[in-house]
C-alpha cells in the first residue's frame, strides 16, 4: 500500500478518513515529474535564443521545487544535504538563466555544465551515502550521477559553438535520467523499508 490509513477525522457528522502518502510515494511522485519534464525539453529544443535560456531556467527551477518538497518529505530516507545542495543548485541556474537570458549560448553552455557537475557529484554521494546504509537500490543513482558528469564535459566542449538546442538536449537528458533513476530506487525498495 503506498499511502498509510490515518485515523478518521470528523467533519460534521461525517467520518471522513485522512490519508497520508509514504515516503516511497513522493520518490515516485519526483521521478514521474523529472521524467516528464525531461520529454517536455526533449520537445522543445528548437526554441532559440531567448526562449532556450527561459525554457531552461523555468524547468530546472521547477525540477529544484520538485525536488525540495519531494526532500522535505523524505528527508531521514536519504542525505538530505547532497539532495538540498542539488535542488538548490538547480533553482540558482535556473534564476541566473531567467534574469540574463542573452548571455548567449556559451554562457547557457557553461551554466548547464556547472548544473550538471553539481548536481553529478550530489547524486553520487547519495549514493554513497545509501550504499554505506546498505539501503536496497542505491546503485539506481549512480546512473544519473555518471550521466550529468559526463553532460558537464560535453556541455564545457561544446559552448565555444553551443546552440540552445543542443542545450536543450542535454537538460532533457538530465532530467529523464534523474527521473527513472528515482523510479528504479523506489521501485528496488520493499514498503517495509519507508517506515
Amino acid at each position: 500500500m503506498v499511502a498509510r490509513h490515518i485515523p478518521i477525522e470528523r467533519s460534521h457528522g461525517l467520518a471522513l478518513p485522512k490519508w497520508r502518502a509514504s515516503p516511497r510515494t513522493w520518490f515516485i511522485l519526483e521521478g514521474v515529474a523529472l521524467t516528464l519534464l525531461g520529454v517536455l525539453a526533449f520537445a522543445l529544443p528548437l526554441a532559440a535564443g531567448l526562449a532556450a535560456a527561459l525554457v531552461f531556467g523555468w524547468l530546472l527551477i521547477l525540477g529544484g521545487g520538485i525536488s525540495l518538497v519531494a526532500l522535505v518529505r523524505t528527508r531521514r530516507h536519504a542525505n538530505a544535504a547532497w539532495r538540498l545542495v542539488s535542488a538548490i543548485a538547480a533553482i540558482v541556474a535556473g534564476v541566473l538563466a531567467l534574469v540574463y537570458p542573452w548571455v548567449g549560448a556559451w554562457t547557457l553552455a557553461l551554466l548547464a555544465a556547472a548544473y550538471f557537475f553539481v548536481t553529478g557529484v550530489a547524486l553520487a554521494m547519495v549514493s554513497v551515502k545509501l550504499k554505506r546504509l546498505q539501503a536496497p537500490g542505491w546503485y539506481w543513482l549512480l546512473a544519473p550521477a555518471a550521466v550529468d558528469l559526463a553532460l558537464g564535459v560535453l556541455a564545457m566542449f561544446i559552448a565555444p559553438v553551443a546552440a540552445p538546442l543542443f542545450v536543450g538536449y542535454l537538460v532533457g537528458i538530465d532530467l529523464m535520467f534523474s527521473g527513472l533513476a528515482l523510479l528504479a530506487f523506489a521501485a528496488s525498495r520493499r514498503r517495509e523499508a519507508w517506515t
